[in-house]
């Protein structure tokens, strides 16, 4: 699995919570991740260390994320497209100056529960397509 670029996962049981940092060796040069269905993610976007430098698209649908606040902080330096569908309880998303430079789409939605456009969308100086699905 040295060469795979792109990456599917879900759960089988909505009890189970993916910690992708557990994962003991995950592709280097992974560019497209995709976690959707029942594949919980814990507090902070927290994806394998050093993928988060060759991901190019990230996408979490469904009950990928349970949380309310969703914080990108630092270290998607590539990242061009953040896909965020279906997020049940998420109602705020925060990026860090500096955490995605170069993102250019950002989809969000739809979202029972949205408060407000993401604050931080000025962080992303490359932002050229938004879509907010209600």
């Amino acid at each position: 699995m040295s060469r795979l670029e792109s990456l599917e996962l879900s759960t089988i049981s909505e009890d189970e919570v993916l910690d992708l940092q557990s994962i003991s060796s995950p592709p280097e040069f992974i560019q497209i991740l995709y976690l959707k269905e029942v594949a919980k993610l814990n507090s902070k976007a927290s994806t394998p260390s050093q993928a988060k430098y060759f991901l190019v698209k990230l996408g979490l649908s469904y009950k990928a994320y349970g949380g309310v606040e969703l914080h990108f902080e630092w270290g998607f330096t590539k990242l061009e497209v953040l896909q965020l569908r279906d997020l049940e309880r998420l109602n705020s998303l925060v990026i860090n100056n500096g955490a995605m430079p170069l993102l250019r789409e950002l989809q969000i939605g739809p979202s029972p529960q949205p408060k407000e456009m993401p604050s931080s969308i000025h962080h992303l100086p490359n932002l050229t397509t938004l879509h907010l699905v209600n």
